[in-house]
């Protein structure tokens, strides 16, 4: 008797399978598309991504397709910031990752992959997996929320502070300066800290300001990621900016959904794509719009999945290279909208076209030569001309010293124009502990704040020090620094240097810092140090104690495989501190 042939049994109950959930018989012989979409109703980002994906499907249908959508997990930045939920952000790109490649690879019916998502951490995992899964793939970024009667000018915002408010503006003094950087959450968020308006006021501001489902609208980590994204090649140009709330956005998801299967004809995979031109591509526009220090984090942990050589050190290289042209919050006067107004991401590749690789495809198989040629700016006051910019180069710099032997990076564009800055330490062992002073008033003037075991290992999950920028801007912005081995929001303003490596909790120099030390932070010299001799930093060393981060869960077993930043604290291979 023949048997029949194991594979063709395997077959036969897939195509079983697919015929139940709907699928016709037709159907079955058409390109599958996986659609890993991040849909939820906790945060406004995710509110509406459903009417994207449902435009996906309607795209890859017209097209012969058929697209099968599953969910993703994106935790919110926003509500876990300050807390001790923090702790899950980052690792939560890992888990984003792990959870599109354990769907998509363990199913292998699927030819193509879309991937719609927005908040900090979403993009990146989904950049790790298609660089795993190396099917073609499409990423469809959120894109911001439209600012219902706000125009993003400092006057429009103290017109919002309620009637019984009526001496705000003289009592909460904010320098010319600050008011062209400053962006209105973070003008209310001050208020309250110096207790000028009171909790209610401040709920009552976010149910009003955050009108519609999308992303913030200044350049923090999701917006930069975004725009990174088509930079990269591998979202569609001009797709990202578009208000989520927009018309062209549905059409944008239907596009994206016609093109897919375009971009699987042409075989376009992730690995072709995603080379070292188009990251160095990347960190240019990244350069030159002053995009979130995050950004080095996510940019390290994709490059690393894919084995491309990228370090700090081509961060630092292309900062210095390429000028800071982009007027846009929380480094200037305009809000993210305005900037797609101004022609956006392609406009922006376009003035830097001196400093890009113009041979590097995108999804559609054009080259960033052809997906860039007439794309000028519309606006030079939010895009300025590359031969007179804001800044001429460094927008991220890349700091080294004995505090930080294998980096920490600093942003000139956000540090109220303070270059060089030298202070006695007040350390802190963690986060929490910071707070704690601050709430009793024991942070003094004219010190450097240094918060430790708050890396990847140490945190765990390396935390984001937003919040603690935020109280030192209420105590004192112009007089007090922050050095920390965690890392910030792309809002974060003030004098602050973060993502020190080594971190503390693997023995880092950080962990060696005592109160008093002497430290000094130049931008000038990118360096930073502690004035303290070898001989004394080797008698600290001897006495320093082993630290381990209390945890459990899915966070133990992240500090298990942590890599340091300098390898975006990627989990790819375990740990790199060896």
């Amino acid at each position: 008797m023949k048997t029949v042939d194991i594979n063709d049994l395997s077959d036969a109950v897939i195509k079983g399978r697919l015929r139940s959930i709907g699928l016709t018989r037709d159907d079955l012989d058409k390109p599958l598309i996986a659609i890993a979409n991040t849909s939820n109703d906790i945060a406004l980002p995710h509110r509406q991504l459903k009417q994207l994906s449902d435009m996906v499907k309607l795209g890859i249908a017209q097209e012969g397709g058929v697209g099968l959508e599953f969910n993703v997990i994106a935790p919110c930045d926003g509500i876990a910031q300050g807390l001790e939920g923090m702790k899950y952000i980052l690792p939560s790109r890992e888990l984003i990752a792990d959870s599109i490649e354990a769907m998509v690879a363990s199913h292998q019916i699927f030819d193509g992959l879309v991937c719609i998502g927005g908040c900090d951490k979403t993009l990146p995992g989904m950049l790790i997996a298609a660089s795993r899964l190396n099917i073609p793939t499409i990423i469809l970024g959120t894109g911001p929320i439209v600012p219902i009667g706000q125009d993003g000018a400092l006057n429009n915002e103290l017109e919002r502070i309620p009637h019984e408010m009526a001496g705000f503006s003289e009592e909460f003094q904010i320098d010319a300066f600050e008011k062209m950087r400053i962006h209105e959450e973070d003008f209310i968020k001050q208020a309250f800290l110096k207790q000028l308006i009171n909790k209610d006021q401040l709920v009552e501001y976010y149910a009003d300001a955050l009108s519609t489902c999308g992303l913030c609208t200044s350049l923090a980590t999701a917006n930069t990621m975004g725009m990174l994204c088509e930079a990269l090649g591998i979202s569609l140009p001009g797709s990202f900016l578009i208000p989520l709330v927009a018309n062209e956005k549905l059409a944008v998801a239907k596009q994206v959904g016609q093109t897919i299967l375009k971009t699987i004809e042409n075989g376009l995979t992730p690995r072709k794509i995603l080379t070292r031109q188009a990251f160095t591509n990347a960190i240019a526009m990244d350069m030159a719009v002053g995009g979130s220090m995050n950004t080095i984090l996510h940019l390290l942990a994709v490059a690393y999945e894919l084995d491309v050589q990228l370090g700090f050190e081509d961060f630092a290289e292309i900062s210095a290279k390429v000028p800071f042209i982009t007027d846009v919050k929380p480094n200037g006067s305009y809000n993210i909208i305005e900037l797609y107004r101004a022609g956006g991401v392609s406009a922006v590749l376009h003035e830097i076209r001196d400093f890009l690789d113009l041979d590097t495809l995108n999804i559609q198989g054009k080259t960033m030569k052809e997906v860039i040629q007439n794309k000028k700016p519309l606006n030079r006051s939010i895009i300025k001309n590359i031969k007179s910019p804001i800044r001429e180069g460094g927008s991220i710099v890349i700091l080294k010293g004995n505090i930080a032997k294998e980096g920490a990076i600093a942003k000139p564009v956000v540090m109220n124009q303070v270059e060089e800055f030298t202070g006695r330490a007040v350390v802190f062992e963690s986060q929490l502990d910071f707070y704690l002073a601050a709430k009793e008033g024991r942070i003094p003037n004219d010190v450097v704040i240094v918060v430790r075991n708050e890396g990847p290992v140490g945190g765990p999950g390396m935390t984001e020090g937003h919040r603690i920028s935020e109280a030192i801007r209420c105590i004192n912005s112009r007089n007090i620094a922050l050095v920390t081995d965690s890392r910030f929001s792309g809002a974060t303003i003030g004098i602050v240097v973060g993502y020190v490596t080594p971190e503390a909790a693997v023995g880092g120099e950080i962990g060696l810092v005592q109160d008093g030390d002497i430290i000094r932070i130049s931008i000038h010299d990118c360096s930073l140090d502690m004035m303290v001799s070898e001989d004394e930093i080797e008698q600290r060393r001897k006495c320093q104690k082993p630290y381990t981060a209390n945890c459990s869960g899915y966070l133990h077993k992240y500090i298990k495989s942590a890599g340091p930043a300098t390898v975006g604290a990627s989990t790819r291979t375990g740990k790199k501190y060896e």
